[in-house]
Formats: C-alpha cells, structure tokens, sequence
C-alpha cells in the first residue's frame, strides 16, 4: 500500500512538474497540517492532502493555493477568507463549509459537494464547477465569472443575491452605423390666418391719367 501510494504521488508529482517547473510538492498528514496551523503557520500552498480527513478543521486565512485536496474531507470546515486559487478539490466534501470571502479563482471543484455551504463573497472566477452540488449553499455576492460548466451544477434552493455574473462583451461582429435615411416631408397644420380680399384691378378705377378730363 505504501508502494503504491508513493507511485501514485511521483506520477502526481511527475505531471505537476510538467505543468509547473517550479512546483514544489508538500506531503503533509491532516495531523500535521492542523499542529501548524495551531502554532502560527498559515503558509500551505502546494502541499498535497488527498483523502485528507479535516472534519470541522479551522484554517482560517491558510494559503492553500494550488494544494491537491482531491476527495479531502471538509465538511462544517471553516475555511474563510482561505485562499484555495488553482485548487484541486475534486470530489471533496466541502458541505455546511465557511468558504465565506474565500478565493477560489480557477480551483477544480468538479465533483464536490457544497451543500449548504457559505460561499458569502467568495470569489470562484474561473474555477471549474462540473458537477458540483451548491444545493442549498449561499452565494450571495460570490463572483461567478468566467466559471466553467456552471450549466453542469446543481443550485436547487442555493441563494443568488447580488451573485456576480458575467460580464456582458461587446459583440464580434457589432452593427455598423446605417447612413442617414431621407425624411419624408411632414405635413403643415392648417393656417389659422383670416384671408385678406384681392384687390380690385377693375378699369374704373382712380388710378392712371385716364381720369384725366380734356382740355377744349
């Protein structure tokens, strides 16, 4: 068992190293990872937890950012303000979790289970929520943008107030201007002008030198 374990984190290892030269992996036990943070450490990024059973563990404000947490055992866990970026919390059992302001950018969560959970604030830009149970759990004002296979998760009863979604885009292909159209000519109300009488150009008139008598 402890050979195959050992496989199974040197090819964990063999592939983060491909993805990441500079990644460094930290196997650490539940144990062990509670007794620091007990005595001041909160620095736990990249360690490596898989199956981790943390059962209503306080990690407040840990930096777990890029750990495998893969099927770890969270549930009532209070993990706010945690940051959880680039996570791999496939699987896991993060129900009646504090996720509360935690930061989830473009963690892995297919899989897991958030039920009833308080993601209050949380951001989840990015991050992968393929299959993933929120039934119930609380997201108001969480940033849901640019989330993958939100479509695939359930939400049934979960809060949505003041949820963060995408952005709206511009469009590829944005309408181009119209030239102007010519007006058609607008009817004119009717005058309210009292016509004025033509005048008389009748012969008879006093006008001219015809009026003029002869001289004898």
């Amino acid at each position: 068992t402890i050979n195959s374990s050992r496989c199974i984190i040197n090819i964990i290892f063999s592939q983060c190293l491909k993805n990441s030269p500079s990644f460094v992996i930290k196997i650490m036990s539940p144990e062990e990872i509670l007794r620091k943070y007990s005595q001041g450490e909160r620095d736990f990024h990249q360690s490596f937890l898989k199956y981790a059973q943390l059962h209503r563990a306080n990690l407040t404000e840990a930096n777990l950012e890029e750990a495998y947490l893969r099927e770890a055992d969270l549930p009532e866990a209070n993990l706010s303000k945690v940051m959880l970026q680039n996570a791999n919390l496939e699987d896991a059992d993060l129900s009646n979790s504090n996720l509360e302001e935690a930061n989830l950018t473009m963690a892995s969560l297919q899989g897991a289970s958030l039920r009833e959970a308080n993601l209050k604030n949380a951001i989840l830009k990015g991050a992968n929520l393929d299959q993933a149970d929120l039934t119930r759990a609380d997201l108001s004002g969480a940033d849901l943008r640019e989330i993958s296979n939100i479509k695939k998760a359930k939400f049934n009863g979960a809060n949505l107030d003041g949820t963060i979604y995408e952005r709206k885009r511009k469009p590829d292909n944005p309408p181009q201007p119209q030239p102007p159209q010519p007006q058609s000519p607008q009817p004119q109300p009717p005058s309210t002008e009292t016509p004025q009488p033509e005048p008389n150009n009748d012969s008879g008139g006093d006008s001219g030198g015809n009026n003029k008598e002869e001289s004898s």
